[in-house]
């Protein structure tokens, strides 16, 4: 693309011209509104108000997964929309400010600002007999991670990106990935167990089968698998 002005030198008659300043500073202000505006669009991408939506929702089938294990009764941080279970506490309710043992509870709060004060209480209430499984970012490069995250018994990095909801309409696949946090009770402190997690949904697993080499039972034709 041609630059709106040049400060060169270039050839006016058979010999060279440099522009005035007077010509420079014209062109200047005639080109800035135009500099601007294609300036102003990648500024407003920073700040999309979807990005500063704090309350997405764990996908049904990532919580069915993990719940089929730990069978929570509370969730810590959720809204009446999305709760994941009977229990529940909601922003009014302040999950910050309420016990949660001795409950099996499930954590998936806001990913920004203040996300490190959700992984110190799940910490601090699993010393009081709560069991927490927390759903956050693996931010190993973050204080809170070193100071609270490390403190939990098991670490599982989700293989596959999440694509939580809002409005339950899925959005785009988190970018930064997840991982779970598991704090049981009790738990003395020492070098968390770290692994990698994943889920199966319906569709991925009937796909799934359909592409695998076909078994056949042994037996009458009834039996037969396919």
């Amino acid at each position: 693309m041609r630059p709106p002005f040049r400060t060169d030198a270039h050839p006016i008659g058979g010999s060279t011209h440099a522009l005035r300043r007077d010509d420079l500073e014209a062109q200047t202000r005639q080109h800035a509104p135009t500099l601007l505006s294609n300036a102003a669009p990648r500024d407003a991408r920073r700040h999309r108000p979807e990005q500063a939506r704090c309350d997405w929702e764990t996908p049904p089938g990532v919580f069915a997964a993990i719940n089929a294990e730990f069978d929570f009764d509370l969730d810590v941080c959720a809204t009446v929309a999305t709760a994941k279970c009977p229990r529940f506490y909601t922003p009014a309710d302040n999950g910050l400010a309420q016990p949660w043992a001795p409950h099996r509870s499930w954590c998936n709060p806001p990913y920004g600002p203040g996300i490190e004060r959700w992984v110190r209480k799940a910490h601090e209430e699993s010393q009081n007999g709560a069991l927490v499984v927390c759903l956050v970012p693996p931010c190993i490069d973050t204080a809170w991670w070193h100071d609270w995250a490390m403190q939990a018994a098991e670490i599982r990095f989700v293989r596959r990106r999440i694509a939580f909801l809002h409005g339950k309409v899925a959005g785009k696949a988190n970018n930064s990935g997840s991982c779970l946090l598991v704090f049981r009770p009790g738990w003395s402190g020492g070098t968390p167990v770290c692994r990698s997690w994943t889920w199966k949904t319906p569709g991925r697993e009937l796909l799934r089968l359909r592409h695998e080499p076909r078994e056949v039972a042994r037996g009458p034709p009834s039996h037969q698998l396919w």
